[in-house]
């Protein structure tokens, strides 16, 4: 929701509501400006007025999960992807994570980026980024030799 955005002393921060194994737990992540900038001009130009993203039905109600899960499903396939089945809304949260592991975030800031409980968490996704480099590094050099 609109009002879940807050300007801490000049830092733009958004309440999250996030899902664990432990339930439901509020936490507070910040919004890059230029990040920002643009969901402002998205409200003015679509005339937000609550929920970010709003249902078809009703401007007062939020888009459902299964409308998120449609969509990003729709997404992959428009981007050519084959093994729809395996994708979901979810492997965005797991791209944005792999993305900071290659970008040469620590694993530290990249646990607590993600709001990992445990640091071995995160050690999944890096443990699995260095397999996937070790196989392309394996497949390009059976190309070269």
């Amino acid at each position: 929701r609109l009002q879940d955005f807050k300007n801490d002393c000049g830092t733009i921060m958004l309440n999250i509501l996030g899902k664990g194994r432990d339930g439901y737990k509020q936490d507070q992540v910040k919004i890059d400006d230029r990040l920002f900038n643009d969901i402002k001009s998205y409200v003015k130009d679509f005339g937000i007025t609550d929920y970010l993203f709003e249902s078809k039905k009703s401007s007062c109600d939020k888009i459902s999960t299964r409308t998120i899960r449609r969509l990003a499903k729709r997404i992959f396939e428009e981007c050519g992807f084959d093994n729809l089945d395996m994708l979901s809304a979810h492997s965005f949260r797991h791209t944005s994570c792999d993305l900071a592991l290659e970008s040469g975030m620590s694993i530290q800031e990249v646990s607590e980026n993600m709001r990992h409980k445990s640091i071995q968490t995160t050690m999944i996704y890096k443990n699995e980024l260095d397999k996937r480099n070790s196989q392309f590094a394996n497949k390009l050099c059976d190309l070269l030799y």
